[in-house]
């Protein structure tokens, strides 16, 4: 095997350098910004502006890259690929101002709970993004086989490099008695882990991705790991689930709370697994993996409706609070994915897709999960205080006055 020159590697690293630009320089950023608060900490007063912009780097990339996938894939005018990308900063500067700046005697945890459900949506957005406006489920799943395969790769060369550059100083260090600063060892695993790691993941995608739809050479790994290890879980997951929902009926005990989070679980590695072996389905002697996905979604409806029992029962003793939210959201969106495919509907591009809206739609407004969470908190806080006789008319009764000498 030839191995490749330094010239071509140059030439690889420019090429993606000029596909996905705001990609790299959104990594660039964040690894600069991180250097800068590994080594100058101690004279930093508020750690949060730099803390925010780190984050919001770290957002850039998944968002950047969708943005120029999208572009290549439209065949984008350039008054086109700016407006995208206009958007695309308004959204990041958005969410950099809407996270904390000081430690404040408000919640600062909400903001940062916001932004790794923003953080979510962008990376779903990135799994369908190219195939938004077709109907090429051969070319999706291939593209995210791509993305998945150039994730645990870029992972691996990264951990190899970081190692072995480790390694290489501990050598001088050892061997010449050269004194390192420590804050070089983890200075070297950002700089592997921001800017290589991204680096290396995006010279590997494909620059045409149509061609995608016609690739039908497939990973026997993958079918075989997905096979004879995922697919013998899901359905030991499944039969004690099951055991659980016959006890239930049998004596009427009801279900505990922390069965919603079991089927939440087994449900989404379900999902996965079928999406991990999806076009095995269409090859001859594989016609039962069209029939267990099938199968798999009536399944799934009785354990949606355990989930909703299960979780109504918390909501009626302790209130809604944003863990319920989301498992209640969770709920919602698996009884849609079942009913969708127990109708006879074959887009798997939906499971992705229909989270990502539900997931947008749920973080903002009187009806998202922080709105409804508080509001039911303090009622159910305002129900305790009544009835301890504590508030009385909506005015606190006995009030303590506590002298400060």
């Amino acid at each position: 095997m030839k191995l490749p020159s330094i010239q071509l590697l140059i030439n690889n690293a420019k090429k993606s350098l000029l596909r996905f630009p705001l990609t790299i320089i959104s990594a660039l950023l964040g690894v600069l910004v991180s250097l800068y608060l590994v080594e100058f900490k101690k004279e930093i007063g508020n750690m949060f502006p730099y803390i925010n912009f780190l984050l919001t780097a770290a957002l850039g990339i998944p968002l950047f890259f969708s943005t120029s996938i999208y572009c290549t894939m439209e065949k984008a005018s350039m008054i086109k690929k700016s407006l995208v990308h206009v958007i695309a900063f308004a959204l990041l500067f958005a969410i950099y101002y809407s996270l904390p700046d000081s430690e404040i005697t408000n919640n600062t945890s909400i903001p940062y709970i916001k932004y790794t459900i923003y953080n979510i949506i962008i990376h779903l957005l990135v799994s369908f993004i190219p195939y938004l406006k077709t109907k090429k489920l051969n070319g999706f799943w291939n593209y995210n086989k791509t993305l998945f395969i150039r994730v645990w790769t870029s992972i691996l060369y990264s951990g190899v490099l970081y190692l072995g550059l480790i390694f290489a100083l501990f050598a001088v260090d050892k061997l010449f008695n050269v004194d390192f600063h420590d804050e070089l060892y983890f200075d070297i695993y950002i700089v592997t882990a921001g800017l290589f790691n991204t680096w290396f993941f995006v010279s590997g995608i494909p620059e045409n991705l149509e061609k995608l739809e016609d690739e039908t050479n497939y990973p026997k790994g993958l079918k075989i790991f997905t096979q004879y290890i995922l697919l013998p879980l899901l359905i030991l997951y499944l039969v004690i689930l099951y055991a659980y929902v016959i006890k239930i009926v049998a004596i009427w005990d009801w279900p505990k709370g922390i069965v919603s989070y079991l089927i939440s679980g087994v449900s989404i590695l379900g999902i996965l697994a079928l999406l991990l072996i999806y076009p095995y389905s269409k090859s001859e002697g594989n016609s039962w993996i069209k029939k267990f996905s099938r199968v798999y979604y009536f399944i799934l409806l009785p354990l949606v409706v355990v989930l909703f029992l299960a979780i109504k029962m918390r909501i009626d003793a302790y209130g809604i609070t944003i863990n319920r939210y989301i498992i209640v959201l969770l709920g919602v969106w698996l009884a849609l994915v079942s009913a969708y495919f127990c109708i006879g509907r074959k887009n798997i591009k939906f499971i992705p897709q229909s989270l990502a809206i539900i997931m947008a739609l749920m973080s903002f407004g009187p009806w998202g999960m922080f709105s409804v969470s508080e509001k039911s908190q303090s009622e159910r806080l305002f129900r305790l205080l009544e009835e301890s006789h504590i508030l009385v008319d909506g005015k606190i009764q006995n009030e303590v006055i506590w002298i400060k000498d």
